[in-house]
């Protein structure tokens, strides 16, 4: 619905812990996310209430210019791989439309960079 990325109850308040592992273990890791920029501060809260350490190359919050979030994460990677030169991405992604277009752009943009997709569900076993 139009006011989700605005609603911090959004965030989430329970732990994947895989993706936390992932998280945890990476040496250089980010945020990207599609919330308005206007949550920064409730996300970065509930990091700390998750015991989680803040992002080394930041928290990136959809500015809601007029571009979708699919394409505003895809040309943000494309930045940030360009800015830091990484040859490899991971890139977490729940919506896997938008995990494939990001894929892409950075293949074509950087074809040596190796990309890496995961599809993050919020399924419980």
């Amino acid at each position: 619905h139009p006011k989700y990325h605005k609603n911090p109850q959004t965030l989430g308040t329970e732990i994947n812990d895989v993706l936390v592992h992932d998280y945890i273990n990476a040496e250089n890791k980010m945020i990207l996310t599609g919330r308005d920029e206007q949550l920064r501060d409730s996300l970065i809260n509930r990091l700390h209430d998750l015991k989680l350490p803040i992002p080394n190359f930041g928290v990136y919050m959809f500015p809601g210019r007029n571009e979708s979030v699919k394409v505003w994460k895809g040309k943000t990677i494309a930045e940030v791989v360009n800015k830091y030169n990484f040859t490899e991405i991971h890139f977490y992604e729940d919506k896997i439309e938008w995990l494939q277009f990001a894929k892409e752009m950075v293949k074509q943009t950087f074809p040596n960079v190796l990309f890496f997709g995961h599809h993050i569900t919020n399924l419980k076993d």
